[in-house]
C-alpha cells in the first residue's frame, strides 16, 4: 500500500521541485503522520488537492528556458 507522500511524488514527478509541488509534499506528509483530527484531515486533504492541481498546471521551466529569458531581456534592454 502506497502512502500519500509516495503517491504525490509519483503523480507529480519533476513538478515536486516547484514551490507548489513542495507545498503538496508538506501536506501529504501531514496526512501520512496520522495525527490530524477528522476536520483537520478534511481541510488538509482539500488543500492537498489544490496544491497538486497547482503543481500540475504550472509549466516547469528548464535551465535553458531561464537562460533564453535572460538573453531576451538583455537584448531588449540594449535595443532600447
Amino acid at each position: 500500500l502506497m502512502n500519500v507522500t509516495e503517491a504525490v511524488t509519483a503523480d507529480l514527478g519533476a513538478a515536486c521541485s516547484s514551490p507548489e509541488g513542495q507545498a503538496a509534499l508538506v501536506l501529504a506528509r501531514l496526512l501520512d503522520g496520522g495525527e490530524l483530527s477528522g476536520s483537520e484531515h478534511a481541510q488538509v486533504s482539500r488543500e492537498l488537492r489544490q496544491a497538486v492541481a497547482d503543481a500540475r498546471r504550472k509549466p516547469q521551466a528548464t535551465a535553458g528556458d531561464k537562460a533564453d529569458e535572460l538573453k531576451a531581456r538583455r537584448a531588449k534592454r540594449h535595443r532600447a
